[in-house]
């Protein structure tokens, strides 16, 4: 049995547009496609590789993990959500609101998830403090 769950982010978030911007491409250029995020692979071999796209079917989780990894090494899919969870743990220094403030950021189910990117983003200041004070 496969378990899916929605994510809900507000219209006003800036990270929005560039979605809603795809989401009109889509159906303008694409409207046969079921899936906002077909599933894509290249076929062939050397020059002669091409761009497949199966319209009735979504892209796959290591489909996308191969997409994103492609950039390099530093870049990995929890990226954004990385970013954006240590982005509100900043603004609300080391409140305890803050903890409440990136897992309703990040729609998390789970209080103790948020609190692991609270402290990640923790770590990475205490180690920046560190490097200065050596420095």
């Amino acid at each position: 049995m496969v378990v899916r769950r929605t994510k809900s982010i507000s219209l006003n978030d800036p990270y929005v547009q560039p979605i809603i911007r795809y989401l009109e491409h889509m159906k303008r250029e694409h409207p046969e496609y079921k899936y906002l995020f077909p599933a894509m692979k290249l076929t062939g071999f050397g020059d002669q590789r091409t761009l497949y796209v199966d319209p009735d079917r979504h892209l796959t989780g290591r489909q996308l993990w191969n997409m994103v990894t492609e950039e390099g090494p530093e870049t990995w899919p929890h990226l954004f959500r990385k970013t954006q969870g240590a982005k509100v743990a900043k603004r609300y220094g080391n409140a305890i609101t803050g903890v409440f403030a990136v897992k309703q950021r990040l729609d998390l189910e789970r209080i103790e998830t948020a609190m692991r990117y609270v402290a990640r983003y923790a770590i990475d200041l205490i180690e920046a403090e560190v490097y200065c004070e050596i420095f």
